[in-house]
């Protein structure tokens, strides 16, 4: 059994650019073709990839809230994406996404239902596989990337943030949440008269208006029809359109996977993945720190990855979380499912 058909059923899952929890890696999540740790030089790829978030609960300062009016985000990224290998261990990828996303919920007392739809942000990444051993049946592979995200989507949505600074004292600090609509006594919570949306104008806005640069590392140890894989990806942010800086961020996954069946041509790998997110509060107009946008999340799912034949490869899998901290009030996720289809020619 060839290495080359076992590189092939490797899926890696690089996200770049703004990670607010979920809502980070959906702005501008980036598919890695289920190639990408054996660069080949010539090889094209092409493909399809979706992800499906929804965030369907409210959390306040890390704390659960009963979702009385519904609010919800369904956000969906399709991509589209060509990778080219110019050398044998270099590997440069073009990702288009398109993003839809359906969202209710409360603004100025009113409940509101829309969607915003459109282009997002454009991202080329580069991959480089740094390091290789292999000695008998073992292999471990060390790779590093970087690349830049172009402000390509819309980011009309932003302007909101504006408005919300006019809330925030001259300091730049909210000694409270402006979305905050919960208080809390004894451990009760009581509602206010403000209704407080859980869904901003940073959650629905289709691009950030800002160069950033995700840099990473990944790796692969294989032994027999066992390997574990993982990822670790910091993305950069500058300043946007509407003076608006979304926080660098963290996202990281590790998980091990087995082959169920392998052959020379195809196989079927199941891996179980853990994975978290980590960012800071953004800033607005000023240098003014928002106080709803920083997220921790932790969470497990598992994957499976089908490689068809030389030229087909498929993959599924979902996230649940485990636990997320969050500031201020915002509506968090509550399942991620993701599908990708690649060709290679």
């Amino acid at each position: 059994m060839g290495r080359g058909v076992r590189y092939l059923v490797l899926l890696v899952t690089a996200i770049c650019a703004c990670a607010y929890e979920a809502r980070a890696c959906d702005l501008c999540a980036v598919y890695s073709s289920v190639e990408s740790y054996k660069p080949s030089a010539g090889r094209v790829q092409s493909g399809l990839a979706e992800q499906f978030t929804e965030y369907g609960k409210i959390q306040s300062e890390g704390h659960h809230l009963h979702n009385e009016h519904h609010q919800r985000l369904s956000s969906s990224i399709s991509q589209v994406y060509v990778s080219y290998d110019p050398i044998d261990r270099l590997s440069l990828q073009l990702t288009v996404p398109y993003l839809n996303r359906r969202f209710k919920r409360v603004e100025g007392g009113v409940v509101e239902q829309g969607t915003e739809a459109g282009l997002g942000d454009l991202s080329l990444v580069a991959r480089l596989l740094a390091y290789q051993h292999s000695q008998a049946e073992f292999l471990f592979n060390l790779q590093v990337l970087g690349g830049v995200k172009l402000p390509t989507g819309d980011t009309d949505r932003l302007a909101e943030e504006l408005e919300e600074e006019s809330a925030m004292p001259d300091d730049g600090v909210v000694a409270e949440p402006v979305h905050s609509y919960m208080t809390r006594h004894a451990g009760h919570e009581h509602g206010e008269e403000q209704l407080a949306s859980a869904v901003h104008g940073h959650d629905l806005a289709l691009g950030s208006g800002s160069v950033d640069f995700p840099v990473g590392v990944g790796f692969l140890a294989e032994q027999g029809r066992a390997f574990l894989s993982g990822n670790l990806v910091y993305t950069v942010r500058t300043n946007g359109d509407h003076q608006y800086e979304y926080a660098d961020d963290l996202a990281w996954d590790i998980g091990p996977a087995y082959y169920l069946y392998l052959s020379h041509t195809s196989s079927t790998a199941l891996r179980a993945v853990l994975s978290g997110e980590h960012k800071g509060n953004d800033r607005g107009a000023g240098g003014k720190l928002a106080t709803d946008t920083a997220l921790n999340t932790l969470k497990l799912g598992p994957q499976l990855i089908v490689r068809v034949s030389d030229n087909l490869a498929a993959e599924i899998a979902l996230e649940m979380p485990l636990d997320i901290d969050n500031s201020g009030t915002q509506t968090v996720q509550s399942y991620r499912l993701q599908t990708a289809l690649t060709l290679t020619f």
